[in-house]
Order: C-alpha cells, then structure tokens, then sequence
C-alpha cells in the first residue's frame, strides 16, 4: 500500500551526494512541485523524499530514485578557420544517455553569417557520448580582416551544459 501527502504536508526532497535539495508544499489536490535550491554536481544521485504534516508527523525515507546529471561540453578541432576551411564542433556528454541530447547553439562575433555556415544545434544520439557539427568557411573573394565567430550554448534539451562558449577566428 502506498500513502499519498496530505494537502498542505511539506515534501523535502534529499539528495545522497548534495543533502537537501528543497521542500515543496501538497497541493488540494494531492500534487507537489519542487524546484531545486541548489545545483546538483554532475554524476550519479540517489534521491529519498520525505514528508511532514501539518501536526509534524515524519513520514517514512523512500525508497531512493536513481538519478544522473549528465553534463555536455563544447569543443573545436582548431583555433583558426580560413575561407574555404572547416573545423569539427563536438558535444561530448559526460556519460551515455538513454535520450538524444539536442544542444542548441547561439553564434555571435564579429563575422557575419555570409562568412560561414553552422547547424543551430547538434544532436547526441542516445547511447553516443558525443555529437558533431562542422562550421564551414564561406569563400567569398572579399580581402577582410580576422572576424570572430562565438559559439555558444544557447540551451540543452535532456542535459546541463558546462562550458559557456568557443571561439574562432577567421
């Protein structure tokens, strides 16, 4: 048998690695949201809830859920693009997910997007540790300068991003 939280118990959720995660109050309705007070490190948890009563009664630990963080970084195989050249941007995941990671991308820098051409976003099959985009430089015939593109992590669909940006010269 399994006992649902009493509207207006308070749930606290704990993690093994990180202790208290945060609280959250059961709605009439039986339901509860927590958002968390802290960021968990990245790697494996395992995470217990306990509930407490208006009158202060504990309820028993959980049983713990199994839970991984899984981080993504950004990378480039080299640190100048001529026109005409190319460079590998790769997603590397910190451990094997069981759902595609999609890193979507913001690009930025002095460097126009005539100059080159990216995919906004690469994707980490499941079961892969890592996903590739190539950037290409635009060969446009036009004597210019060194240009900056700055590629970033706009967001990260099924995982945290860890490193905030890369940049490349032209």
């Amino acid at each position: 048998m399994r006992a649902l939280p009493k509207p207006e118990a308070k749930i606290a959720l704990f993690s093994d690695r990180d202790g208290a995660i945060g609280t959250a109050t059961v709605g009439s309705d039986g339901r509860w949201t927590l958002r968390a007070n802290k960021i968990l490190r990245k790697g494996s948890h395992k995470i217990t809830a306990r509930a407490i009563d208006r009158a202060g009664n504990l309820s028993p630990i959980s049983t713990a859920l199994d839970l991984q963080i899984l981080t993504v970084d950004l990378s480039i195989d080299r640190t100048s693009l001529a026109e005409g050249g190319t460079a590998i941007l790769t997603a590397t995941l910190a451990a094997v997910s069981t759902q595609d990671v999609t890193v979507n991308l913001a690009l930025s820098g002095t460097a126009s997007s005539a100059d080159y051409t990216l995919p906004t976003s690469i994707v980490i099959r499941a079961g892969q540790l890592t996903g590739t985009a190539q950037i290409s430089g635009v060969e446009d015939f036009f004597a210019e300068g060194a240009e900056t593109l700055v590629v970033d992590v706009l967001s990260v669909e099924n995982a945290v991003e860890t490193e905030r940006s890369r940049s490349r010269q032209r």
